[in-house]
């Protein structure tokens, strides 16, 4: 499983070139942010995340990692729900 996620990744990334390139994303900046989330969520400093980064109207980087429940390790959606408290404080 751990070598088919960065088989996925690149497979993705190298998909999604085209849109990267004309948005002017860097391919290989998208795949250290995935490494970065994969890293914060296998090291327990977030249960899970999603982000997605859009440009000129298109969708360049769509990614989710982690949990979305820890407790019965429901993993994480593109889709998911987040409960965000208060956004005033830093």
């Amino acid at each position: 499983m751990k070598r088919l996620i960065p088989a996925l990744v690149v497979t993705a990334l190298l998909a999604a070139a085209p849109t990267v390139s004309k948005t002017g994303f860097d391919a290989e900046r998208l795949t250290r942010a995935r490494t970065r989330m994969e890293a914060l969520a296998t090291k327990g400093e977030i249960p899970g995340a999603v982000m997605l980064l859009a440009r000129r109207g298109q969708i360049v980087f769509h990614e989710a990692v982690g949990y979305q429940d820890l407790e019965t390790r429901k993993p994480m959606q593109k889709d998911s729900i987040f409960q965000i408290m208060s956004m005033t404080k830093p």
